[in-house]
Parts: structure tokens; C-alpha cells; sequence
């Protein structure tokens, strides 16, 4: 077969360092004859957008300089983005601040909705596909995993993208859309955001995470409104010089209401409890000098140490509830005969006997078969504090393109469990991939989140 591509791409470029290989192809550093450095890919798969980026060239992508496909393979040639990964700073110890992370993030929304307009999912968006030119300017690559958008509601056929970033739907739950590259461009902003509550920014994050898409914003340019609301920006310095202002005469003001009325000096001479002193009566001529120590007489009234002090009542404090920590919870859990612990990846292989045994069991073509009726998973709860935990919840994503909810809740020393069925779960040929998410409600539990990617398989020879 006669090879024109190959023939062209080695009489162009010649490459200088292999960068990766995988079976799913190759990355090279190369440079063309006038000597300019590229990257060069020969990826084993077709239907790739490359040609469309090409036509939509922006700059948060590499210019993509050519690409043709030829024998189930696709030749790439694109510039070569210099600059550190967010994945390289993060290793480094690097944490960035809420206006950093906007800032990137604002720069990835623009291009992300150039890229959704033209109807691509990037479907691979995470720290280490992320580059910062100059520490400014962010640039998105690895386009391998990319795919156009389709209309039909099916699952994708194939499950790329990397765990821990990408979304339920994109591991065959559902089909990928704008709010899946949303979903991981969320998970990667949390990443890199350094400790601590930043409020506005942790809910928006929050929302652009939420497993089921219908929770997430729904595109691009819903989510740089909402980082762009004015209602999200700092206040300025004299906005909040003058509200600390109005605070302190409100303080003020009020200390100046509630405070005691002073009593006249009759009023006092009258109302002395009997156990101070007697009344003071109205003085006498006298040439004896009386001792300040003498018994039964009260201090002039100018030292209001006599003066009964009428209590006011004291604002009671609202205590501060416990803070819980992860250490506060315990969790197990059980899918099928395997025992994991708290969150992680996993993969649980099932002998090839028991698992054909499944496949063939009934009458009922392959596509209809379903995990045995004894299979469950079993999340075991066990709360260490003296406090309850709150509308535990364990979101199950086992029925394809299904997210189910189990909720219960904890007493303090107590152990709850959550079982889901397995039984809906249909079974796949080369594997079954499933996502668990626990979380708590409880309001002042600081690590209450736990994820698991379970990979359940068949045994090969």
C-alpha cells in the first residue's frame, strides 16, 4: 500500500526525543527542515477532530500546522507550547491563589467556548494538560481524546479520559457534553487551589462538580458569568472601611440604649439597701471630726461604690460546634466477595468461569445481562465523635446513565450502613466500570467527601 503520508511526515520532519508511547500511539519532539521545533503525533485511531481545530485555530490550543489520517492511523504535526504543566508546579508545592485560579480559569473559559461552539469535547482536561506560558497565560494541549459532540442521547462507545477527572458520563453512564469538559475543568481548579474556605470560588467549584450534568453549569459562558458577577468581587477598601464604620455606631449606638439610667442623689440616699448603710441624714453642725472608718456610715455619694448596680443581661454566646475531621469517620467498603477501604481506585477481578457463567446464564442476548442478584456493595459508616453525622450520602452510578442517591445518617458512636444492589448493573464484555461518591452534610465536618473508581473485570487467560 503505497504510504503517502508516512512518506511525507519522514521527509519533512525528522524527530529529536521520543516524549511518550502507549499502545494507543506515539509522541514525538521533532523539528521540520527550516529547522523549527514541533510536536509530532501518530496516533492509532481515526475520527479525531484535528482537522476542525486546525480550521478553528485559538490561542489555547497549539496551531495544529497538518494532519491526515492513513491506515486507522492520524499524523499530527503542531507547534510546541513551551512553559511548565500545572502538574509540574503542583509537585513543586505550589498552591495558587482564588484570583490566580480565576484568572486561568477565565482564560480556559474563552477557549473552551470557541472549542464547544464547534461542537469538540477536549474530554482529557486536567493539571497536567495545562501549560503556563510566562505564568500568565494558560495553554490547553493533548487533544487525543478529544471527540465532536453528538446529538443522540447514547453513551460513548469508548471510555477515555483520566480518573479522578473525568465525569460519570463520560465512563459509559451517559454521553459526554460541554458540562463534562466543565466537570473536570472544576476538579483541576480545586487542585491547584490552595487550603482553606474561599467561599464564592469553593461554591462555584462545587457546582461545576456535581456528578449529575444537570447540576452543573450547562456551558462555558453560564460559567465565566458567574465568575465574572459583581456580586462575587471583593469589596474595595473604602466600601469596607465603611461598613466597619457603620458597625462601630451601631455598636455604639446600641451599648448607649441599654445603658443603666444614673439615679439621683436622693435616689440613692433613699434606695441604699439597708445592709451598705444607713441613709445619709442631713448633716449637723458638729466640732467632732468623724473618722471615714466609723461604723454605719455611708461613702459620699461622689464614690458610687454604694450605689446598687442594676444587672444587665448578657447576650448569650451560640457554642461553637465540634469540628469534625476525616479521623472522626470510618469507612469500609464491600462490592461483592472484595473489601476496600476509604475511597481510591480499585480493581476487582472475577474468575473467567463465573463470570461467563454470567453472561450465559438465562436466554437473554449478551446486551441484556446483568450482575448476579447476589451482588451488592455495602458501605459501612462508623462515626468516631460525639457528634451526629448528618444525611450521609452514597451516589451510586451502577445503571448506565443512571445516578442513584442513598441517604442515612449516623449517631455519635454509632455504625450505619448503605446498601446499593448491584443487580441493575449491566454487564460489558471487557469490564464494568463503576463510580461511587460518599459525602456528608453535616455542617462542620472539614473532610467529608470520599470517591471510589471500581473497575470490575473478567479474568484472562
Amino acid at each position: 500500500m503505497d504510504k503517502r503520508v508516512a512518506s511525507y511526515i519522514e521527509a519533512e520532519y525528522t524527530n529529536i526525543e521520543l516524549l511518550k508511547r502507549s499502545e494507543y500511539g506515539s509522541i514525538w519532539l521533532a523539528k521540520d527542515n527550516t529547522g523549527q521545533i514541533v510536536i509530532l503525533k501518530h496516533l492509532n485511531v481515526t475520527g479525531l477532530p484535528f482537522r476542525k481545530l486546525k480550521e478553528i485555530s485559538h490561542p489555547l490550543w497549539p496551531r495544529i500546522l497538518f494532519t491526515a489520517e492513513e491506515d486507522d492511523t492520524t499524523w499530527v504535526v503542531e507547534e510546541y507550547v513551551s512553559g511548565n504543566t500545572l502538574s509540574a508546579e503542583i509537585e513543586t508545592g505550589r498552591r495558587f491563589s482564588p484570583a490566580e485560579v480565576k484568572n486561568i480559569m477565565l482564560q480556559l473559559l474563552d477557549g473552551m467556548t470557541a472549542l464547544h461552539q464547534a461542537g469538540i469535547i477536549h474530554r482529557d482536561i486536567k493539571p497536567s494538560n495545562i501549560i503556563l506560558q510566562g505564568e500568565r497565560q494558560a495553554r490547553l494541549l493533548d487533544f487525543g481524546v478529544a471527540r465532536e459532540m453528538h446529538r443522540e442521547n447514547s453513551p460513548d462507545t469508548r471510555a477515555f479520559g483520566t480518573s479522578g477527572y473525568a465525569p460519570p458520563e463520560q465512563y459509559g453512564f451517559g454521553q459526554t457534553d460541554a458540562r463534562s469538559d466543565i466537570y473536570a475543568l472544576g476538579v483541576t481548579m480545586k487542585e491547584l487551589l490552595e487550603e482553606g474556605n474561599h467561599g464564592w470560588l469553593t461554591a462555584v467549584l462545587d457546582k461545576c462538580t456535581a456528578l449529575d450534568p444537570k447540576d452543573r453549569y450547562q456551558n462555558a459562558d453560564e460559567l465565566k458569568a458567574a465568575l465574572l458577577r459583581p456580586s462575587y468581587r471583593r469589596p474595595s477598601r473604602i466600601a469596607a472601611l465603611f461598613l466597619i464604620a457603620c458597625a462601630m455606631l451601631g455598636i455604639g449606638y446600641w451599648v448607649q440604649q441599654n445603658k443603666p439610667p444614673l439615679e439621683s442623689h436622693e435616689e440613692q440616699r433613699t434606695d441604699t439597701p439597708a445592709h451598705i448603710g444607713t441613709p445619709l441624714e442631713d448633716p449637723k453642725p458638729s466640732n467632732e471630726s468623724v473618722s471615714s472608718d466609723s461604723p454605719g456610715l455611708a461613702e459620699s455619694p461622689s464614690t458610687q461604690e454604694n450605689v446598687p448596680i442594676i444587672p444587665q443581661p448578657i447576650p448569650e454566646v451560640a457554642k461553637e460546634p465540634k469540628k469534625l475531621s476525616s479521623e472522626d469517620i470510618g469507612l469500609s467498603l464491600a462490592v461483592g466477595n472484595e473489601n476496600l477501604g476509604a475511597g481510591g481506585k480499585y480493581n476487582i477481578t472475577v474468575p473467567k468461569a463465573e463470570w461467563e457463567a454470567w453472561e450465559t446464564a438465562g436466554t437473554t442476548p449478551m446486551l441484556t445481562k446483568y450482575f448476579p442478584s447476589d451482588w451488592e456493595i455495602v458501605l459501612t459508616i462508623e462515626n468516631r465523635s460525639n457528634v451526629t453525622i448528618e444525611k450521609c450520602t452514597l451516589q451510586a452510578a451502577i445503571e448506565d446513565g443512571k445516578l442513584d442517591s442513598y441517604d442515612t445518617y449516623v449517631a455519635p458512636g454509632g455504625i450505619a450502613q448503605i446498601t446499593v444492589p448491584m443487580s441493575r448493573g449491566r454487564l460489558q464484555r471487557n469490564g464494568k466500570y463503576i463510580w461511587l461518591s460518599f459525602s456528608s452534610d453535616t455542617p462542620h465536618l472539614k473532610s467529608s467527601s470520599f470517591s471510589y473508581y471500581i473497575w470490575i473485570n473478567p479474568e484472562t487467560d
